[in-house]
């Protein structure tokens, strides 16, 4: 209970190995260790897929609700799109924002910007990798836990004794920098 990182391998209870290998910024060499931070990109799905599964399982949502039981003012066109099409990549939506990835808009902005992408097919009729879809589902999170996404992943996170695990926008827990 409370290793460290997945470098860690218990042995009898004895972390054995707490060890990070190479640079994590070459020109300043400052060296990973087991304390190093990664940005997990698009690893990030399956603990949103995750999350949504235990709202679920807590009778919060339904995989065949729509985008619009939680975005009432959605276009007309994203309203029908389930959650369960954003999981399974069939909701229609793009691979990338058109705003792109990084903004600092607020969540609300984030959200209409996600909702007024368009449609490159009919939800549910074919697969095309997307994270404006993943962003969406973020925004049902919220409103189907009543908390924020981060929050709520957190409470996730403690449950499952991932204690090194968390956000790049919250620098109390990550001090240092991400690899990059």
């Amino acid at each position: 209970p409370g290793f460290r990182c997945a470098m860690c391998r218990p042995q009898r209870g004895e972390c054995v190995l707490a060890k990070g290998y190479g640079l994590a910024d070459r020109e300043r060499q400052i060296p990973i260790t087991a304390a190093t931070p990664f940005f997990v990109g698009s690893l990030a799905k399956q603990f949103t897929a995750a999350a949504v599964l235990r709202l679920r399982a807590d009778g919060k949502l339904s995989l065949d609700d729509s985008l619009g039981r939680f975005f009432p003012d959605a276009p007309a066109d994203k309203r029908p799109v389930t959650v369960r099409q954003l999981l399974a990549h069939t909701g229609g939506l793009p691979y990338l924002p058109t705003s792109g990835l990084f903004g600092r808009a607020t969540r609300d902005s984030v959200m209409r910007e996600m909702l007024a992408e368009s449609l490159l097919f009919q939800p549910g009729t074919r697969w095309e990798y997307s994270t404006p879809g993943y962003i969406l589902l973020a925004g049902v999170i919220e409103r189907a836990s009543g908390t924020t996404y981060e929050q709520y992943l957190r409470s996730m996170f403690d449950r499952a004794g991932l204690t090194e695990t968390g956000f790049a926008g919250d620098p109390a827990r990550w001090s240092a920098l991400p690899v990059r």
